[in-house]
């Protein structure tokens, strides 16, 4: 077991690339990566997006996070 990454994605009324970034971290070959997404108050889907792509791909991260703010 190698040493933790955490890589951290921001986001902002990402709805249209949000998965593109996540599939692009998913994809590294590195095995020990934690995953951090945060959210500035979106006022678009980013959110639903990111808990959906969260519940389908969390079994390849050591650990997966959402972080969201209560204002922008």
């Amino acid at each position: 077991m190698g040493k933790l990454v955490s890589v951290v994605v921001q986001a902002y009324n990402s709805d249209d690339t949000i998965v593109r970034t996540l599939e692009s971290v998913k994809n590294q070959d590195y095995p020990d990566i934690e995953l951090i997404v945060t959210d500035d108050k979106s006022k678009d889907n980013t959110i639903d997006i990111v808990n959906e792509w969260i519940s389908q791909n969390k079994q390849f991260f050591k650990n997966v996070k959402l972080v969201t703010t209560q204002e922008n």
